[in-house]
């Protein structure tokens, strides 16, 4: 999986937490997922989105519906990401 590292990683993470169950339920005697290296990762994080985005978004889900609720809420609570 070397082509996609953080998807393996995600596997590596998932195979771990099954194997720590294992070991919980006494099924294995160790966890072999320890000491396994991570592939390394770069990421420019996720996009923000700039008012014209924003405005899209409310054309297309209108007043009332779900998406416009989950948006007005993140966006006028603190939840949203905001420049300083």
């Amino acid at each position: 999986m070397h082509e996609t590292p953080m998807q393996a990683n995600k596997m590596l993470k998932r195979l771990s937490q099954m194997m720590d169950l294992a070991v919980k339920m006494e099924w294995v005697e160790a966890n072999p997922v320890v000491g396994v290296d991570k592939y390394a990762t770069t990421s420019e994080g996720y996009h923000s989105w700039d008012e014209g985005e924003i405005a899209r978004f409310y054309k297309v889900h209108p007043l009332g519906s779900p998406a416009h609720i989950c948006m007005t809420l993140m966006l006028y609570t603190g939840a949203a990401k905001s420049m300083r």
